[in-house]
């Protein structure tokens, strides 16, 4: 698994209230077409990553809480970090971090339409790291086996 080659922005902002995507990169109070509602933006954690196996790479998008351990990083942080302070994420790093690793993933087709997502797109529904296993050599020792006669009488 790995960041594509674009840069990510890691978050996207959503109304509070019925939690429809807007297209701002900055926090605000808005009306939003949807709801009616005047309510503050909030960030949710949100990228693509590529995942690669024997047939090939495709890109997906993962996001919330699975994106949030992904990167070990709120989507509150990753707001700040990027939106307020205008620090760059550790893009290389997460990069890097990711191609060690590998992962047991669970796709599915996206239900949500965007502009951002073509129709059928698919999103990571779940993930766990494998864990690396080697194969030692197996190291046989003999064992004595002893087997008592029973005396008859």
């Amino acid at each position: 698994m790995s960041l594509p080659n674009k840069f990510p922005y890691f978050y996207v902002l959503l109304c509070s209230e019925c939690k429809h995507l807007v297209r701002m990169k900055r926090k605000k109070i808005i009306q939003y077409i949807n709801c009616k509602f005047r309510k503050m933006l909030i960030p949710r954690c949100e990228f693509e990553v590529e995942i690669t196996d024997a047939n090939g790479t495709i890109t997906t998008t993962v996001s919330e809480n699975l994106a949030e351990r992904m990167l070990s990083m709120t989507a509150k942080q990753i707001y700040e970090t990027t939106a307020i302070k205008k620090q760059l994420m550790p893009f290389e790093h997460i990069r890097e971090e990711l191609l060690q690793k590998s992962f047991k993933i669970h796709l599915q087709k996206s239900l949500l339409w965007t502009p951002d997502r073509t129709p059928g797109s698919l999103v990571v529904l779940s993930y766990s790291q494998k864990q690396t296993t080697f194969d030692l050599p197996q190291v046989s020792t003999p064992i004595n086996i002893r087997e008592r006669s029973k005396k008859k009488r």
